[in-house]
């Protein structure tokens, strides 16, 4: 289904609940004429973005219709790309400097705030070795 079936689709949900307000999914599907997974998908879509509301759970919910138009397959298209365009930025995997402990501020007893500790790196303490044991004996 394309982008724009669907939002014919989700257009059709909208104007059978204005005109028959709460009803369930099997009533919109055979109202519409479509199937229970492209009509449970519209409705979802619908909900999500506040167009239909959805009263009760499980099998007994009803359908209520809020908005007048749904949103475009174009305004839909616009937003996954700027969602994946969003999701390509690059985000600093460092900015804390070299030197500096990020963990908490250091205050001292009249409340200002303590130099950090140099060469810190910001992982705190050097570890020790860690050993794993086994109870089957050596590996």
């Amino acid at each position: 289904m394309s982008y724009r079936d669907a939002q014919q689709t989700r257009q059709k949900i909208l104007d059978w609940l204005h005109d028959n307000p709460d009803h369930g999914v099997q009533a919109i599907c055979t109202g519409i004429s479509k199937t229970r997974n492209h009509t449970m998908g519209g409705l979802r879509t619908m909900t999500a973005r506040g167009e239909v509301l959805k009263l009760g759970e499980g099998f007994g919910s009803v359908y209520r219709a809020i908005a007048t138009t749904t949103v475009s397959a174009e305004q839909i298209i616009s937003e996954i790309r700027d969602r994946q365009k969003k999701g390509k930025e690059k985000v600093p995997v460092n900015s804390t400097p070299v030197g500096y402990y990020i963990h908490s501020i250091d205050r001292n007893n009249d409340g200002t705030v303590r130099m950090p500790i140099i060469g810190q790196g910001g992982q705190g303490a050097v570890r020790s070795r860690v050993y794993v044991g086994s109870s089957a004996g050596m590996i």
